[in-house]
């Protein structure tokens, strides 16, 4: 679906919820950094639960070489819904790109506010599987990169078709503000973590919040697995905004 209709129907939901129930009210910040702080805001009556929002993205590594460096974080704190509150660490490689490990942390108290403890290390070490990597910011296809090695409980090849967006607290207090929205195609390793979360309808990648179409399957092994090659795709102004929103996650490579 376009963004325009999902955003005319969040709206239309919104105004149909508003005046049922009490509503939850949750600290909202974002940084580049392991923590943020922020003023508590009243959620939005379809979300029931807070959530902090922990990534990490660790650089491209060299195969078997052993988990050693910290990454570049970012952390999001806001309001969400509790279907969405899989508080698996889920792992995304994307080749060249780094990897991206993200974490939800929810509660569904009061304006609470849990401590932020790191992410676990990242295994990266070869399993032996490969999958086609690409990444677009302007399309729901990408043409391949080539294939990228999976590492550690990277058992899966990713496939994500959708509308990306980002900057949503999910308040009253940010209704009228606009929402960076995008198509997006991602392609890559993925853990049974990442995997697990698709029939709940969204996806968390690092700060961005991705819905649409996705799915995952069995990687094979690098010398079974298929060059997989995709749609080309030009860039567009909000896919070069989303850019900016994963700048501290991404490599200054030509998308």
């Amino acid at each position: 679906m376009h963004p325009l209709p999902c955003f005319w129907l969040k709206i239309g939901i919104l105004l149909f919820l508003a005046g049922k129930g009490l509503h939850l009210k949750c600290e909202i910040c974002s940084d580049m950094k392991h923590d943020c702080a922020g003023r508590a805001y009243t959620c939005l009556p379809i979300f029931d639960s807070c959530v902090t929002i922990q990534s990490e993205k660790f650089p491209a590594f060299t195969l078997n070489k052993p988990y050693h460096a910290k990454g570049k974080r970012a952390v999001t704190k806001k309001c969400i819904g509790s279907s969405l509150c899989r508080e698996g660490l889920s792992v995304v490689n994307l080749g060249r790109r780094g990897i991206i490990a993200t974490k939800l942390s929810c509660c569904e108290e009061e304006d609470c506010r849990m401590p932020v403890l790191p992410l676990p290390p990242i295994n990266t070490t070869s399993n032996g599987k490969a999958c086609p990597v690409c990444l677009s910011f302007s399309s729901t296809s990408c043409r391949s990169e080539g294939m990228v090695y999976c590492m550690g409980d990277q058992h899966y090849c990713l496939f994500i078709d959708g509308i990306a967006s980002a900057e949503d607290s999910g308040t009253f207090a940010t209704i009228g503000d606009p929402i960076i929205t995008s198509y997006i195609a991602v392609r890559g390793c993925a853990n049974q973590a990442f995997c697990d979360t698709f029939h709940e309808g969204a996806v968390h990648l690092a700060s961005l919040t991705v819905i649409g179409s996705g799915h995952c399957e069995l990687a094979t092994a690098r010398d079974a697995a298929a060059r997989g090659h995709y749609g080309c795709c030009c860039p567009v102004l909000a896919g070069l905004l989303l850019l900016k929103v994963l700048a501290c996650f991404l490599p200054a490579t030509k998308i």
